[in-house]
């Protein structure tokens, strides 16, 4: 389920009702509640990244902008590749 993705939904939905209210103070109300759906659509999504970086760690990986790569061996451990020596 895409938590994330709910939440800007919601703020678009909010965002639609601002542009349809009749009242003064009404699109101000559906605006802040729209700027508070998309503030918990960022959280949502820094708690997925988080949450994908623990689990990417605990998987013997080092998280990167790049990708995932594995992290070095310990020393005295063999990398399967060959060494000067």
């Amino acid at each position: 389920m895409d938590i994330a993705g709910e939440f800007r939904g919601r703020a678009a939905e909010c965002f639609r009702w601002a542009i349809c209210t009749e009242s003064f103070a009404g699109p101000s109300a559906w605006l802040n509640m729209a700027q508070a759906w998309l503030e918990r659509a960022q959280l949502a999504e820094k708690e997925e990244l988080n949450a994908a970086v623990e689990a990417t760690s605990a998987a013997g990986a080092v998280p990167s902008p790049l990708g995932v790569f594995p992290q070095p061996n310990e020393p005295g451990e063999s990398s399967g590749q060959p060494t000067r020596e």
